[in-house]
């Protein structure tokens, strides 16, 4: 079976230029991004543990003490929007 386009067209759309980051579908996009990422479970404390699969990330924290655990929560919370805060 073929496929056969009669009508094509080509589509383009108005250059940007980037202040911040890497453009998506870059060559350098996927490497930075394991670099960026990789600093994530030193910005968590010793309390809470970070799973990362792929571009999946899971801080997992637990306490017998809800005050520990809500205080824990909030501060893991805090470590990793300060992490991700953008830089530009």
């Amino acid at each position: 079976m073929e496929l056969e386009f009669s009508n094509t067209c080509n589509y383009s759309s108005n250059r940007k230029t980037v202040k911040c980051g890497v453009p998506v579908g870059s060559v350098l996009g996927p490497l930075m991004f394991s670099i960026y990422i990789d600093g994530v479970p030193c910005s968590v404390d010793n309390s809470s543990n970070v799973i990362m699969y792929t571009d999946n990330k899971s801080i997992l924290t637990a306490d017998n003490c809800y005050e520990e655990l809500k205080r824990n929560f909030e501060d893991v919370l805090f470590n990793t929007l300060t992490f991700f805060r953008p830089i530009c």
